[in-house]
């Protein structure tokens, strides 16, 4: 979601450090399709880069924002409560589902590169790149063979899984753009670029681009937990208007999109969490107030604008499979559905920017059943927009 968001700064960071030559030969490798080097080039290139930040971090921050870096939980354990009373309040989730998600939670304040790393002086990541530097250059110089260099760097990355099996689970997460919930071991990464994007925007800025993120990913957790909830005949009833309603907005797009038709039940496991978490961010910046002042006035827009447009920024990108038969294996809706589904049944977003009752937005919000098209948050969400 922040690929092309954050470009610029990511590839800022990415270049900070120059690539070691046992990089390079990996990358090359790799180029030339030799099995099996895989997961050593992505622990030796994320080194680099968890390094580079680091670097980033320590010399083009102001104090301030290295302490928003460091005390990056706060914000986050807000969201995480926010989430807590929408499926404290849910009659259809058990409490399972909130053992599932206190552990989330936890990790996701515990796991978490921006907290650990911000304002530390020591740099050991940067100095295993370049051990592991140095035993490929030993092999150079004893002529050793491809199978040789590569078991070398291979042998030592092997010891380190064996001893701190933790660590080296993150280096191989994805670091500089990434934020994600592992269903199968239930953990959570939270790493989006974005919040080096957002450390000097205002908070609808923040909550729109850098939170709302994190809350979906949270609401993974939710909704697998709940995988068994289509027993409920309510639930599934909710389920099935939800669907309905994103099929309804990628119908009454698709023409001017030039898209072809993807949305449905194979997007719901994405589609829902979109929804929930865009609400729950929005909570976050209500309480904080003062949606209608605008806090840039070349913009023009209030706080609350603000918010959704940052939001709808996540997705403004051309989808690779827009024009193409969709790739059935992608759960997620296409950009311009994700923006609009979600966003179209907000009595905010109505609110916000006060669509008229001809607008396409409005008919989409009044075609959706509003006592079912509400999945585990607040009803009042639905109410008719003033």
């Amino acid at each position: 979601m922040q690929d092309g968001f954050s470009k610029e700064i990511t590839d800022y960071i990415n270049n900070l450090i120059e690539k070691s030559s046992l990089e390079e030969w990996l990358d090359g490798l790799k180029a030339k399709g030799v099995p099996g080097i895989d997961t050593t080039l992505d622990f030796v290139t994320h080194l680099r880069q968890l390094s580079a930040l680091q670097q980033y971090l320590a010399k083009e921050l102001t104090p301030s924002e290295q302490d928003e870096l460091a005390n990056i939980r706060a914000p986050i354990s807000k969201l995480a409560r926010v989430v807590q009373d929408q499926v404290g309040a849910s009659r259809f989730l058990s409490t399972e589902t909130q053992k599932v998600l206190d552990k989330v939670i936890w990790g996701l304040n515990s796991v978490n590169l921006f907290s650990n790393i911000a304002k530390s002086n020591a740099d050991p990541l940067g100095k295993l790149y370049n051990t592991l530097e140095k035993a490929y250059q030993q092999q150079v110089r004893i002529n050793g063979t491809d199978s040789a260099r590569g078991n070398a760097v291979a042998g030592i990355i092997e010891a380190l899984v064996t001893m701190i099996p933790d660590t080296v689970d993150l280096i191989l997460s994805p670091i500089i753009m990434d934020s994600n919930y592992k269903m199968a071991t239930n953990t959570y990464r939270f790493f989006p670029v974005a919040i080096l994007d957002t450390l000097r925007s205002d908070i609808a800025v923040k909550q729109g681009l850098t939170y709302h993120v994190a809350a979906h990913e949270i609401y993974h957790a939710v909704f697998f937990a709940e995988r068994d909830l289509p027993h409920d005949k309510e639930m599934l009833r909710r389920q099935r208007c939800y669907i309905q309603h994103v099929e309804r907005v990628e119908k009454a797009f698709i023409k001017e999109e030039e898209a072809v038709a993807h949305s449905g039940d194979l997007t719901y496991g994405e589609d829902a969490p979109d929804f929930e978490g865009l609400q729950a961010s929005y909570m976050m910046l209500k309480e904080y107030g003062k949606l209608e002042e605008k806090p840039y006035h070349d913009l023009n827009m209030t706080r609350q604008q603000l918010f959704f447009y940052t939001y709808a920024a996540t997705q403004c990108r051309d989808d690779q499979f827009r024009r193409t038969p969709p790739n059935q294996a992608d759960p997620h809706s296409l950009g311009y559905v994700r923006i609009n589904a979600p966003t179209s049944l907000l009595t905010s977003f109505h609110e916000a920017f006060k669509c008229p009752a001809s607008s396409r937005m409005r008919q989409l919000y009044l075609a959706a059943n509003h006592d079912e098209c509400n999945l585990i948050g607040q009803v009042a969400r639905l109410r008719r927009p003033k």
